[in-house]
C-alpha cells in the first residue's frame, strides 16, 4: 500500500510520528521492508560554516585529570566552510587565570556523543577560555550551547554568561531567559525549567526535539580567536553538565525556510553615572586694625657721652 503524506493532515514544520504494526504468523523466512523519499534525519547545517569535534587528545581541565601536564580539554576538530576543503584544527578549553573549576561528582569533561561537555559543581561557577587553535580568523563562526535546564524547584539552574559575540539565536518558544550579565558587555543566558538527563540530553542535531532546541542558544562570532564563558550552577543535590558545539545547531534539525530560529542583536546595557556635586561655603573674616597715632620729642643731646632720649 501507499500512503499520501498530503491526505494526513500534518502541519508543515512541525514533528510527526510514524507507528507501523506488523503481524507475521510464519516463525522463518518473513520479510518485510518499508521504502519512503522522506529525507529522514537531514542536516540542514551541511552547506554552513562549521567545526566537528571528533575526538579528545588531552584532558585535564583545570588539573582535574586524568592526564597530566597542560590543565586544558583539547578537541581535535575538523572546520567545514562551502567552497573550501576541510581544515584540521583544534578547540582548546582552559580556566581563565584567577577563576576556579571544580568538577561535578562524575568528572564530565569530555566529547558527549558529538557534544563538548563540561560538569560543574552545584554551587559553584567558572570562567573558561575557549581557543580555535587553526580557525581561519576572518571567518564567522557560530557556536551552540544546548541542554540549558535545571533540577526541581529551580535548585543547580544553570546559566552561562559570554559576551563579544554579534548576533544571538533562539527559537520563539524558547525555555531560555535573556538578561544583561554582570560584567558589561556580557549577556547571561539562563535555564527556566527542569530537564531529566536520562531522556532529554540531545544526541545529533539533526533530531533535535522541540524541547531541546528551545533549551539552546546559539551565538555569532566574527574574527573568533578565543571565546569567554562563564558557566554557573546554582545551589542544589545535583550537578550541572553543559553541552556546547562550534555550529549552527538551532539551524540543524528543520527545514530552515519554516522552522528558523529568532536572530536578535545583543542586549545594550545601561550604565548609570552618578555625579556627585560637593560645596564648599568660604567664610571670610575681616580683621580691623586700628591705628593710634603717637607724637613724639627727640632730644639728642652732645656731650661727652653720646645720648638719645625720646618722650612720647
Amino acid at each position: 500500500d501507499t500512503v499520501n503524506l498530503d491526505d494526513l493532515a500534518l502541519t508543515k514544520g512541525q514533528p510527526a510520528s510514524l507507528d507501523i504494526f506488523y503481524a507475521e504468523r510464519h516463525t522463518t523466512d518473513a520479510r518485510f521492508g518499508i521504502s519512503t523519499t522522506i529525507k529522514l534525519g537531514q542536516d540542514w547545517c551541511a552547506p554552513l560554516h562549521y567545526v566537528e569535534f571528533k575526538n579528545v587528545s588531552h584532558n585535564n581541565l583545570g588539573g582535574a585529570g586524568p592526564d597530566t601536564a597542560d590543565k586544558n580539554l583539547v578537541f581535535n576538530s575538523v572546520e567545514y566552510e562551502p567552497g573550501r576543503r576541510p581544515r584540521d584544527m583544534q578547540l582548546i578549553v582552559s580556566v581563565k587565570p584567577g577563576s576556579t573549576y571544580t568538577p561535578d561528582s562524575q568528572g564530565n569533561h569530555d566529547l558527549f556523543r558529538q557534544y563538548g561537555r563540561i560538569g560543574i559543581k552545584a554551587g559553584t561557577q567558572v570562567t573558561f577560555n575557549i581557543a580555535f587553535q587553526g580557525l581561519a580568523t576572518q571567518d564567522a563562526i557560530d557556536f551552540t550551547f544546548l541542554d540549558l535546564d535545571q533540577g526541581l524547584a529551580g535548585q543547580s539552574s544553570e546559566y552561562i554568561e559570554v559576551g563579544g559575540f554579534v548576533k544571538y539565536a533562539l527559537m520563539s518558544t524558547t525555555e531560555v531567559q535573556v538578561s544583561p550579565g554582570a560584567i558589561c558587555g556580557t549577556t547571561r543566558f539562563t535555564a527556566s525549567q527542569p530537564g531529566n538527563f536520562l531522556i532529554d540530553h540531545p544526541v545529533d542535531d539533526a533530531s533535535l526535539t522541540p524541547q531541546q532546541q528551545n533549551r539552546a542558544v546559539m551565538l555569532s562570532f566574527e574574527n573568533a580567536v578565543m571565546v569567554e564563558v562563564t558557566m554557573s550552577c546554582s545551589a542544589g543535590t545535583v550537578d550541572c553538565n553543559f553541552l556546547f558545539k562550534a555550529k549552527p545547531s538551532l539551524k540543524c534539525p528543520t527545514d530552515p525556510i519554516t522552522h528558523e530560529p529568532l536572530v536578535h542583536d545583543p542586549p545594550t546595557s545601561t550604565v548609570t553615572t552618578t555625579i556627585t556635586t560637593t560645596v564648599t561655603t568660604t567664610t571670610m573674616t575681616t580683621v580691623t586694625t586700628t591705628t593710634t597715632k603717637k607724637d613724639c620729642v627727640i632730644d639728642v643731646q652732645i656731650s661727652e657721652n653720646f645720648t638719645i632720649q625720646t618722650m612720647c
